[in-house]
């Protein structure tokens, strides 16, 4: 089952007009986002910036691994992910989908207009996001899923091999020193075996940025461990990130 969530959203705060480009960031948790441009989105009006293939582990671990605060710059992420940033100028009416987790940020708003998106996100159960992403009325939550929006059989027509490998050969590459680290760090790799929790302890969960494994935790308790200062120690990357590796893909399926 997919959860969905909705929001009209400001890509601009009320202050942000004539705004410095935002630093480049990621959003944690495996969300899957759209986007409909409300109006036409001109070079001028800061439109995001993408940078495509970036949503790895390994483009996570740069981020983090060579910068204490997560955050860089429009040129030193060109520079640290290997690959240019792209710029999301739209027309109004255009859809833009994308996977939370790559790399982005808002560009320097130099107009006297704000530029506005409708925005819809699905996610996996037991997701607990933080910030604006929560936005849905109380009366949806929990009651909209993905099936509820069916597609014509075109639409969801599975990608021929050929498509997907021209995807993958697009990618670009990690940097030679996160693979190192990655290797160096392949003895402690496999998450501690534990034992899965009763289905009644799993009121949430949260994810590790890096490595994909899962933490079970309290619906309280999630969105204290989305915040880096109280997160915990990745054992994959060896340094701090949003939510720690406790739980394999395996153990989560057992339950949801």
């Amino acid at each position: 089952m997919i959860h969905i969530v909705s929001q009209l959203e400001d890509e601009d705060a009320v202050d942000d007009l004539g705004h410095v480009v935002q630093a480049v960031a990621t959003d944690t948790a495996l969300i899957f986002t759209s986007l409909l441009a409300l109006q036409d989105i001109q070079p001028n009006m800061g439109p995001t910036h993408v940078w495509p293939g970036t949503n790895t582990v390994e483009h996570h671990a740069t981020l983090w691994g060579s910068h204490i605060t997560g955050k860089l710059s429009v040129e030193g992420a060109d520079e640290a992910f290997g690959v240019a940033h792209r710029k999301m100028t739209l027309r109004q009416g255009d859809l833009v989908l994308y996977d939370s987790r790559t790399m982005h940020c808002g560009g320097a708003n130099m107009s006297d207009q704000r530029r506005s998106v409708f925005c819809v996100s699905t996610m996996g159960p037991g997701i607990r996001p933080d910030g604006t992403t929560w936005t849905m009325l109380g009366s949806l939550r929990g009651r909209l899923r993905l099936s509820d929006f069916p597609l014509s059989k075109d639409a969801v027509a599975a990608p021929t091999a050929s498509s997907v490998a021209d995807a993958g050969n697009a990618l670009p590459l990690p940097s030679a020193d996160v693979k190192t680290k990655l290797s160096k760090e392949a003895g402690i790799q496999e998450a501690e075996q534990r034992g899965v929790p009763p289905l009644e302890e799993w009121q949430a969960a949260v994810q590790c940025s890096f490595c994909g494994k899962w933490r079970p935790c309290g619906a309280d308790e999630a969105p204290r461990l989305m915040q880096a200062d109280n997160g915990f120690a990745c054992k994959l990357v060896g340094f701090s990130c949003n939510q720690e590796q406790r739980y394999s893909n395996e153990e989560i399926d057992a339950i949801f």
